[in-house]
């Protein structure tokens, strides 16, 4: 992004949703496409979205969505015990 911080505030002013939560959504919003989607590793999809350890990652998308990413993954394909 091309953003000064000043711009990017500008862009979220008012606004009752804020940047990181905003930034955070759109994240979680490509993972959870791609876990649909694609059979890319977890781990892969961490990296991808800028997340140095797919641990961590792991453990805010569960905290975020009640379920870890391979939960998630494992209930569309009706894996889940």
């Amino acid at each position: 992004m091309n953003f000064a911080n000043n711009a990017l505030g500008r862009c979220f002013h008012g606004k009752k949703i804020g940047i990181l939560t905003k930034l955070v959504q759109k994240a979680f919003c490509e993972a959870r496409r791609n876990l649909v989607y694609t059979n890319l590793p977890v781990s892969t999809i961490a990296y991808t979205l800028g997340f140095d350890d797919p641990a961590y990652f792991s453990r805010v998308y569960a905290a975020a969505t009640g379920l870890s990413p391979r939960a998630f993954r494992a209930q569309l394909h009706g894996d889940e015990k």
